[in-house]
């Protein structure tokens, strides 16, 4: 996701066109350059639910005194799993998905159950200054987070690529061109 600094905000293959692209050109202003060590994957989830679960966990000063409970370990959730870890903070997830809560375990997490009464609340997106940061905490506590991506796919592959992510016996899904 690319943010424009002009008065009108514009989201790359979201308000304006850009998903699922081979290429496209976008003002240098809306760039953030990866840090070494980061692949193209890791930063593609980074500017995506990553940023997002980073973003919120970090408004939330987390720290190794804290139970901590994420709801839902799709990519968002399996983000927020990971930086939730990274803190010492106990980290307790609960997804009615056994494989979801099975990739959760391997990030660290400290139980995964299933039940179903929720109370949520909601973190969109982030601007291209968060988006530097995440890459960075990323990439300096070399953080696993090529591990929520299980399934991989080419652009030709994605309506296969939606149909497996729907079935919620994945992690993150990333579409490439190469």
């Amino acid at each position: 996701m690319c943010i424009d600094p002009g008065a009108e905000k514009i989201y790359y293959g979201r308000t304006n066109h850009g998903g699922h692209a081979e290429r496209i050109a976008v003002r240098e202003t809306a760039c953030v350059p990866m840090p070494d060590g980061l692949s193209y994957e890791e930063g593609a989830a980074c500017a995506c639910g990553t940023g997002t679960a980073y973003d919120a966990l970090k408004r939330l000063d987390l720290s190794g005194r804290d139970t901590f409970a994420i709801y839902g370990q799709g990519p968002v959730g399996l983000s927020a799993a990971l930086f939730s870890v990274a803190t010492d903070a106990r980290v307790i997830v609960v997804e009615p998905v056994a494989y979801r809560r099975e990739l959760a375990k391997s990030l660290g997490c400290d139980a995964a159950i299933d039940h179903k009464q929720l109370t949520i609340h909601g973190s969109w997106t982030m601007s291209t200054i968060g988006l530097g940061e995440v890459a960075r905490y990323v990439a300096e506590r070399k953080l696993p987070l090529k591990k929520l991506i299980t399934h991989h796919f080419r652009l030709e592959q994605a309506a296969e690529a939606y149909k497996i992510f729907e079935s919620g016996q994945t992690g993150k899904v990333v579409i490439t061109w190469v």
